[in-house]
């Protein structure tokens, strides 16, 4: 008698859950997912993981990982491993601050532990 109570609950619960599937039968498809665009470009750096001061597309950075805008449009990028803050203006790269190293010092010379 228990095992009888096992085996209806075992098929009631089959019946139930293939009631509750969708329909598969192959001629029912999901429409497809929408298409997401974005578009991608290199606005400073020329992709060398290195560091360099200069024009926006032949500048150097050595892994960026942070960026701010100011309200006059100056963007300013955390170059991590480089250890710098560099500042993007006027088609220009340009260091804020830091020297490649990690300590505290000031402003300019400062070295800085992103």
């Amino acid at each position: 008698m228990k095992y009888q109570s096992i085996i209806l609950y075992v098929v009631f619960f089959a019946a139930v859950a293939t009631a509750c599937k969708k329909s598969n039968s192959g001629d029912y498809q999901a429409p497809p997912p929408p298409e997401k665009k974005v578009t991608v470009s290199t606005f400073a750096g020329d992709g060398t993981d290195a560091y360099l001061n200069g024009p926006l597309l032949s500048a150097k950075f050595h892994t960026p990982i942070d960026i701010a805008i100011s309200a006059g449009g100056i963007l300013y990028v955390a170059d991590y491993n480089g250890r710098r803050i560099r500042k993007i203006s006027g088609g220009q790269v340009s260091l804020l601050a830091g020297d490649g190293t990690s300590a505290p010092g000031t402003a300019r010379a400062t070295q800085l532990n992103l």
